[in-house]
């Protein structure tokens, strides 16, 4: 229960934003004890001699989805597909090589494909069209759903049409399309809210101990990443849990819960299967405070919300998936059940329409979430630093959007402008934690910081060392509601702490070399829970090959929320 870290450069956030450095850490009871430079104390218990390696707070993701990114691994990875005939043959491979469907809840691989095939990751820019029901009965007899790598549009083969009773003569689902032929027949691709018509094959969970192997590859896959704690959002409508609280209480009841989990739920279950506000485990690795209410689309799919019509589609101003009366009920629902509340917005409407919600509803002791902000204007950055309203941003979709941006929003407009804007917001005094929304991204801090570093739009939105650090620990904490807690190494706080194998200090740590650094330990309440030399055999997440370079080579699956797949990442998805 006693560690002592020595010869190193251990970093930590102060509240000034700047980096602190120190060598030496004594740990006992799952916090930190003490802290320095120079001759560290004589200690009983392990000493861990870092020989000049760096050290870091424990790391967050502040938006992810957990049960999704474990999940990923059983479905169609149509990842970089450049080709139907491609997306075609990996079907048909994927589909060949599924173990057949069992009852034992021990082989997760054979539950999906009991119900239905599912694929993830197509993008029409890259196959040279939207793929359609056709396309997939060529290769998929199976009932087959085949998500775009947002997960904001899927196309169905006619098997699953017909299961989820599809046809000509079925009505659209208001803040949603069903697309249609000539002939007024379905073609098979649905967008946004119409993807609630895929009940009648998705309803179906897996097993109880199925979900819970789910969410703990998914929260393997971030502590092998450097982070601690994670504010997940997981339900029914985003990844297939309907009780997230009581499988992560189980995984906590068990003492398998490797990191901190601060779970969002659906703000439709409030009230019903989420659990109540404020809720936490005795374990003190597992709490529940707020819901997610999710407005709009995404860019990729051009049904983010926006003020004005997208630049490549004049006709087309994106979809609302709320109307503002129901925003302004979901909130005052959340507010009389003791949430807080996340909310989704990637275009500026979306996010005008939710700043007038929390001017109404959500006082800044509240402190609410804007998560994506990734199209606002002047007027919207005022409101929320005036609001406290937290943004909640992901740096990975910076270079990973950068293909499409301008096309979709157009240059020199005032959203193009406030765009990705993260130091923009920070000067504004608003708090902006880091994030990754994965599976849309790898959940992987440290290249999240070097993409805030390495802003690939924006030379003057490009953060220094320092506030990176911050969006990923005292930043995230503070939105979290946990600053007392983590977020920074110091007397009285949990021993929650992070060993990088680069030999580096704050003055010199740049970007390349986040990218390129190991995580070799991760200590959670002063307990190692992931060593590198012992899972050397573990595939790294891979880096540096362009528009996704973050992504999940080996992960096969989807993210719920903007629901998408591995190798490289979503693309202009959101």
């Amino acid at each position: 229960m006693s560690l002592l870290l020595r010869n190193g450069h251990i970093l930590s956030c102060n509240g000034g934003g700047v980096v602190k450095r120190t060598t030496w850490l004594h740990a006992e009871g799952g916090r930190i004890k003490s802290i320095g430079s120079g001759d560290p104390p004589n200690v009983d218990g392990d000493v861990l001699d870092l020989e000049g390696r760096t050290v870091l707070p424990g790391l967050a993701d502040s938006h992810l989805h957990v049960f999704a990114l474990g999940k990923a691994t059983t479905s169609v990875n149509l990842e970089g597909c450049k080709s139907m005939e491609e997306l075609q043959s990996r079907a048909r491979e994927h589909e060949e090589a599924t173990t057949p469907a069992t009852d034992d809840a021990t082989v997760p691989n054979a539950t999906l494909p009991q119900r239905y095939l599912e694929g993830l990751g197509w993008d029409q820019d890259l196959l040279g069209r939207t793929p359609t029901r056709s396309d997939l009965d060529a290769c998929v007899q199976t009932p087959a759903i085949f998500y775009r790598r947002c997960h904001h549009v899927a196309v169905l083969n006619s098997a699953a049409l017909k299961i989820c009773s599809i046809t000509a003569d079925t009505e659209d689902v208001e803040g949603g399309v069903i697309e249609r032929d000539a002939s007024h027949e379905p073609t098979g691709v649905l967008r946004e809210k119409a993807l609630e018509l895929l009940e009648p094959l998705t309803n179906q969970e897996e097993s109880f101990e199925v979900q819970k192997d789910y969410l703990l590859r998914g929260l393997k896959l971030c502590v092998e990443n450097g982070v601690t704690f994670v504010q997940s959002n997981d339900s029914k409508l985003l990844g297939g849990i309907s009780r997230p609280w009581e499988a992560y209480g189980s995984l906590a009841d068990e003492s398998k819960l490797p990191c901190r989990v601060f779970l969002t739920v659906a703000w439709q279950d409030v009230g019903s299967t989420a659990p109540k506000a404020k809720q936490f485990h005795s374990s003190g690795l597992l709490s529940c405070d707020r819901a997610k209410i999710w407005t709009d689309g995404g860019l990729g799919a051009k049904t983010a919300a926006m003020l004005e019509p997208y630049a490549d589609d004049p006709q087309n101003s994106g979809v609302m998936q709320m109307s503002t009366e129901e925003i302004a009920k979901a909130m005052g629902h959340l507010k009389e059940h003791g949430f807080r509340v996340e909310a989704h917005a990637i275009g500026d409407r979306a996010a005008s329409d939710l700043i007038d919600a929390f001017e109404k509803f959500m006082p800044s002791t509240e402190r609410p979430v804007l998560t994506h902000c990734q199209f606002l204007n002047k007027n919207l950055v005022e409101r929320m630093s005036k609001g406290g309203i937290i943004a909640n941003v992901q740096p990975q979709f910076v270079p990973s959007d950068l293909p499409i941006i301008k096309s979709r929003v157009g240059e020199g407009t005032e959203r193009f402008n406030y765009a990705y804007v993260w130091r923009t917001l920070m000067k504004a005094g608003v708090h902006v934690a880091g994030g990754s929304d994965a599976p849309v991204e790898a959940p992987t801090p440290l290249v999240g910081m070097a993409d805030a570093m390495e802003h690939a739009l924006f030379a003057s939105e490009r953060l220094t060392f320092a506030e990176a650090l911050s969006m990923y620990t005292t930043e995230a904490a503070f939105a979290a509601c946990a600053e007392e807690r983590i977020g920074t190494l110091e007397p009285g706080k949990d021993a929650d702490f992070v060993v990088l194998d680069c030999n580096t200090d704050a003055e010199a740590l740049t970007a390349s070399q986040l990218r390129s650094c190991q995580v070799e330990k991760v200590y959670v309440q002063g307990k190692l829970v992931h060593d590198r030399t012992t899972n050397a055999k573990r595939r790294r997440i891979a880096t540096g090959d362009g528009p996704g370079k973050s992504g999940l080579p080996f992960v096969r699956g989807r993210c719920p929320a903007c629901s998408m797949t591995s190798h490289r990442t979503c693309s202009g998805s959101r």
